[in-house]
């Protein structure tokens, strides 16, 4: 369910043709001293809208002018636009890297990767009763902002997983960019705006979110959401013209890569390094399963290179049979 898996996932029915897209939306993110910050990332079908960020004053309010979307930048045409006449959601990481000079580096900061939907926001974005929320679920986590650098030995990264299948599996027609507040509805109970009650849109996918306590001094973060999605396109297209075949597999297959994926949703990794062939090759080579020898047949015919869809650069071979074991 990782954005730099090589290989798209299946479904467990036939769903017709579609183009695998992979993309990211990455902004620097200044926590200044007395501001707590806050990061949400979800993705959903039929938009480009994969994040928000923004500064709250110590009090939970919303700091005018903070805010911060986070657009996959090669989706923001909606279909009358120009742009893909479908789309649907297939994966999504959130990565936080602490990119502040060692010395100042610090704070705490809670994250949760939520199937629920988060508490409701207040009128003129009022976010205190959602940070408070967080900070006090059991299924939160704390570390600080010194640990958050992407490295091996300081994770950074939060793997979204699926909520409701069904949605999840379903093509809505491509709207482009997504305000933030219709956004923020889809990651909260309820959103008052201009003193009206707004209820929630659909989502199917869980919510990654992060809180940044105020640091010491200012900590600079480099916030990277990376998403992958199934798009559609006009016939008469480029991208039209190169749609394939939505791979298939067996339910039983499918849900163990879903299951462990949630299983482990709180953990944060960083990009795996080394020893992948080691690791992955065995179980590859076992061919258990139709997509194992699908995989090593993908890996064998990329040779050392590998390959990442939708462009988001070269994977090693290593990097491509690890990924290959995601869907095992």
């Amino acid at each position: 369910m990782d954005p730099t898996c090589p290989l798209p996932v299946p479904t467990t029915v036939s769903a017709g043709k579609a183009l695998p897209h992979t993309a990211l939306a990455s902004h620097n993110f200044a926590v200044p001293a007395n501001h707590i910050g806050v990061v949400l990332a979800l993705q959903s079908p039929g938009t480009s809208t994969v994040g928000w960020s923004a500064l709250l004053d110590t009090n939970g309010v919303f700091v005018t002018g903070s805010a911060k979307m986070y657009d996959l930048p090669t989706l923001t045409f909606a279909a009358q636009g120009g742009g893909c006449t479908a789309s649907r959601a297939m994966r999504l990481t959130c990565a936080v890297v602490n990119t502040t000079n060692a010395i100042n580096r610090g704070g705490a900061v809670t994250y949760i990767n939520s199937a629920q939907r988060l508490p409701p926001i207040g009128n003129n974005l009022d976010l205190g009763y959602l940070i408070d929320a967080i900070r006090d679920s059991p299924y939160r986590k704390v570390t600080s902002g010194d640990q958050l650098l992407g490295t091996p030995g300081h994770p950074n990264k939060l793997t979204s997983y699926v909520t409701d299948m069904p949605l999840y599996n379903q093509f809505e027609t491509h709207e482009g960019n997504e305000t933030a507040i219709t956004f923020l509805r889809r990651v909260a109970t309820n959103v008052t705006n201009n003193g009206q009650l707004l209820g929630p849109l659909p989502r199917c996918m869980s919510i990654i979110a992060w809180v940044f306590d105020p640091p010491p001094v200012e900590n600079t973060y480099r916030v990277t959401i990376r998403a992958s999605c199934y798009t559609r396109w006009p016939i008469e297209s480029v991208p039209g013209y190169h749609m394939k075949p939505i791979p298939t597999v067996d339910a039983a297959t499918y849900n163990r890569v879903v299951d462990h994926v949630e299983e482990h949703a709180a953990n944060l990794t960083t990009a795996t390094e080394g020893g992948l062939v080691a690791l992955a090759g065995p179980k590859i080579a076992q061919g258990a399963s139709y997509v194992g020898r699908a995989a090593l047949s993908v890996i064998r015919d990329l040779g050392a290179g590998g390959y990442a869809l939708g462009g988001t650069g070269s994977l090693s071979g290593a990097e491509a049979a690890a990924s290959a074991l995601e869907l095992m």
